[in-house]
C-alpha cells in the first residue's frame, strides 16, 4: 500500500509538462521504478531465498549426512560376542 502511494505521488512528477519538464520525467521514472522493484524484491526474492537456504541447510545438516550415510552403508552384520561358556 505504502508503495502504491509512493508511485502515485510520482505521476505528477513524470506526467507535468513546462519548465525542466525532461529532467523531473527522468527522475519520477527512475524513484517509481527503483520503488517498485524493492517492492518485489521484498516480496517475492527475499521468501524464495529463504526457502532456498532453509532447504539447504536442511540437506547439509550433520544429521541428515549421517542418514544419508547409512542408507547407503551395506548391512554389516553384527560380530558374536563370546559369552565365555563353552
Amino acid at each position: 500500500m505504502t508503495t502504491l502511494a509512493f508511485v502515485a505521488g510520482m505521476l505528477p512528477l513524470m506526467l507535468l509538462q513546462g519548465v525542466g519538464a525532461g529532467d523531473n520525467s527522468a527522475i519520477g521514472s527512475v524513484i517509481a521504478g527503483g520503488q517498485m522493484l524493492s517492492l518485489l524484491l521484498t516480496l517475492l526474492a527475499t521468501p524464495v531465498f529463504y526457502s532456498l537456504f532453509d532447504d539447504a541447510a536442511a540437506h547439509f545438516a550433520p544429521r541428515a549426512w549421517l542418514r544419508r550415510l547409512r542408507r547407503r552403508a551395506p548391512a554389516v552384520p553384527a560380530p558374536a560376542i563370546a559369552s565365555g561358556r563353552d
